[in-house]
């Protein structure tokens, strides 16, 4: 989980589906949430979003004392809930690469950013899931868990495409993950 404990949901049906398009009784959900009086933490395509997923996904341990991972941990654990970038497995690759120094911030950045994200919300609190309101519950039949199969193929093809182009194109620009975080541990 990217952002730890939570409730996770996407933005829209064709994101959902491309994520269940490979389960056997796939299904989805949809919800309206009211944020009203909730607090929010809010990521973009930035360093400090790249540097969340890393954190989370257990890839810098090293600088779990940083405090720029402790100030993106206090963001996330003093909000009802995360609205960010999804980071799948189409972005693990490039996140995975970033974190093991094999990209810069700024490669990691570009490859990132040419890929369709969609965003995600994760609830972090019961006030947050208490304003959920479950709306519909939608069953896939074969037809349509193919086609979000092959979306998300074409996708994932894409993005992985975009990634490699802008790891060339950026090379020896930017900085690693140790520049930017090891003199301030």
């Amino acid at each position: 989980l990217v952002f730890g404990s939570g409730f996770y949901l996407g933005q829209g049906i064709s994101q959902a589906g491309m994520w269940v398009a490979e389960e056997p009784n796939s299904s989805i959900y949809i919800f309206a949430f009211d944020d009203s009086g909730l607090t929010k933490a809010q990521f973009n395509v930035t360093i400090e979003w790249m540097l969340a997923i890393c954190y989370y996904r257990h890839q810098i341990p090293q600088y779990e004392n940083h405090p720029a991972i402790k100030a993106i941990i206090n963001k996330v654990n003093s909000c009802d809930y995360v609205l960010a970038p999804i980071a799948d497995n189409k972005l693990f690759e490039v996140i995975d690469a970033f974190a093991a120094e094999e990209i810069t911030d700024l490669q990691c950045l570009y490859a990132l950013s040419a890929t369709h994200l969609g965003y995600q919300y994760v609830l972090k609190t019961q006030r947050a899931v208490d304003k959920l309101e479950m709306i519909d519950h939608l069953y896939f039949c074969s037809v349509e868990k193919s086609m979000y199969k092959k979306e998300s193929d074409v996708e994932e093809n894409t993005a992985l495409h975009k990634a490699f182009i802008a790891k060339k194109r950026y090379k020896d620009q930017g900085k690693y993950i140790s520049e930017l975080l090891g003199g301030e541990e």
